[in-house]
């Protein structure tokens, strides 16, 4: 019996020697079979299981200070479905990225998930007061990005010999090329991000043009595939001479090695770019990150495996504005019938999922909103259905008048009718 128990006690000893061992083996083929869980049969990704900080995040201060972009996306952002929604934002474009909300309300998404990133105060205080997710970003995050010397700033016509038309467009290419890098930051600390330009409406509900773009990417992608944008070009004008256009107004990137270089690729050749420059934005120096490419065709086309291309008569662009608007005098009649056709149809599925108004800016950008009927800024009723205190909105309404009555003719008592 003594026999038995000691030879009992010896196998406690050893099996108490071995548990971490077979601890950590037990662990290592858990996370074997989750990572093998993220991917389908077929090779696909969901953005679903791969969560924000899929990739190690890069070295950061530490603590975060509370007003730092990165503490602040950590802390206060609300991921859809695994992705950061994000548009930039300014005191010109702050109305049309409450349009944009009030858009993505109408089709089911939540108004609260995008942020906006204002390079102003002012459009930062106004979007806040309305309880959008809304960041400055101040002069200590520019240096926290690796933007510093590049961020936008106000340019004086005098000082630049610039006229105010053209000191304004260099500005707004300004903002448009800091989109990338608020872009590539974010990926190099593991955020999927989808970026919205803040000019585009939502029109299509079920599905909306968000879970189609993260959709796509699952169904029809494979683990090579890390971008789906949106395309310039109507087909038939996608020519291999000139590439493929794409439009950076709406592209969804995941948080991969290749993106993260891809992206830092792209900053790095924007930073030669002068601030008074009124011709180079983000979307030529993106695309020529496609173009430009070293080397063959083959390695051009290397470089584009990892993109997905989005329908464009599914995701829209303002080339449509062009052919289409009663004021313009290049309508294209085929594209123009097809249009008419399908935006006033009742069934939701013939609608496309999104337009963007590019191509024009200001006060004629709103006109042509206007004119198809999505210039919704000045509704009290979308600001009601989207929950946003339309007072805020410093819209003057017309005063309401009572209806007029007719008084009725009476017959008086000692009268007979």
């Amino acid at each position: 019996m003594r026999v038995e128990q000691d030879t009992s006690r010896a196998l406690g000893s050893s099996l108490n020697v071995f548990r971490p061992v077979l601890v950590l083996v037990l662990a290592c083929l858990i996370a074997v079979g989750q990572a093998e869980t993220d991917l389908d049969p077929e090779g696909r990704r969901d953005f679903e299981a791969r969560p924000l900080g899929a990739l190690a995040p890069a070295a950061a201060p530490t603590p975060l200070r509370n007003d730092s972009l990165l503490w602040f996306m950590q802390n206060r952002a609300v991921p859809y479905r695994g992705v950061l929604l994000l548009s930039v934002v300014n005191k010109d474009t702050q109305r049309s990225m409450v349009n944009m909300l009030l858009t993505m309300s109408r089709v089911g998404l939540p108004i609260h998930a995008p942020v906006a990133l204002c390079t102003d105060p002012e459009s930062d205080r106004f979007l806040a007061s309305l309880g959008i997710n809304s960041f400055y970003v101040h002069d200590g995050v520019w240096g926290e990005i690796g933007w510093d010397k590049e961020r936008p700033r106000t340019l004086v016509p005098s000082e630049n010999k610039m006229t105010p038309a053209t000191a304004k467009n260099a500005e707004r290419k300004q903002v448009n090329r800091s989109k990338i890098v608020f872009v590539s930051y974010l990926l190099r600390h593991g955020f999927n991000v989808l970026l919205l330009d803040n000019d585009i409406v939502m029109v299509r509900r079920s599905p909306n043009g968000i879970d189609a773009a993260i959709d796509n990417i699952h169904n029809f992608g494979t683990v090579d595939t890390h971008i789906a944008i949106t395309v310039e070009n109507p087909p038939g004008q996608l020519t291999e001479k000139h590439g493929h256009e794409y439009n950076t107004g709406f592209y969804l990137v995941r948080s991969a090695p290749e993106t993260v270089q891809m992206f830092q690729e792209v900053v790095e050749n924007m930073r030669p770019i002068l601030p008074t420059e009124t011709e180079i934005g983000d979307q030529r120096i993106f695309n020529d990150y496609f173009r430009k490419a070293p080397g063959t065709n083959e390695a051009k086309h290397e470089r584009r495996k990892h993109v997905m291309e989005l329908s464009w008569f599914l995701y829209m662009s303002g080339r449509l504005t062009l052919w289409v608007h009663p004021d313009k005098c290049c309508r294209n009649t085929n594209m123009y019938s097809w249009w008419q056709s399908n935006w006033g149809a009742e069934r939701d599925g013939e609608l496309p999922y999104m337009f963007h108004f590019n191509f024009e800016f200001g006060d004629q950008k709103v006109r042509s909103m206007e004119y198809w009927k999505q210039w919704h800024y000045p509704d009290p009723a979308m600001w009601r259905a989207a929950g946003l205190p339309f007072e805020l909105s410093g819209v003057k309404l017309p005063p309401t008048r009572p209806p007029t009555v007719t008084p009725t003719p009476t017959v008086g008592r000692n009268k007979t009718a």
